[in-house]
């Protein structure tokens, strides 16, 4: 009896069978995240107060920012004063390192007296570039 059985244990497994996109629970998370993105990044657009830039009625009507709020940020940022970068940046520095409010708002404090003389040559630079356009539109208006 030379014949050879095959063991019925040992059945081949059957390949994982991948699908080309994600589950319909990695599309609702991932929706939830993008949603959670666009809530974080307009609540930083209202915060400061880039509605009052903006060519958007909605936005101006509600006093908040109701568009694309990384486009707003990516449009405004550079118009924020130096100090007020620095400020929010080492606050949430400090909230993230495990500080209290208080904490945060006076190490955010420390920092901007540290940073002064980067704040003002920054400062100055946006200044320019902010006549520099001003001077630019007002050209373009009076037709040179």
């Amino acid at each position: 009896m030379s014949r050879s059985r095959k063991n019925p244990r040992k059945r081949k497994r059957a390949a994982p069978v991948y699908r080309d996109g994600p589950t319909p629970a990695q599309q609702r998370a991932h929706e939830e995240w993008i949603r959670g993105e666009e809530a974080r990044w307009r609540s930083v657009c209202t915060g400061f107060k880039f509605w009052r830039a903006c060519g958007e009625r909605p936005c101006q009507r509600a006093k908040a920012c109701m568009g694309d709020a990384r486009a707003c940020f990516d449009r405004c940022w550079w118009r924020v004063r130096e100090a007020d970068k620095i400020y929010v940046r080492a606050g949430i520095k400090a909230r993230v390192a495990g500080c209290s409010v208080a904490e945060a708002c006076r190490l955010a404090d420390e920092e901007v007296a540290r940073s002064a003389d980067h704040i003002a040559r920054v400062d100055a630079e946006t200044l320019a570039r902010l006549r520099a356009e001003a001077e630019a539109e007002l050209a373009a208006r009076n037709g040179r």
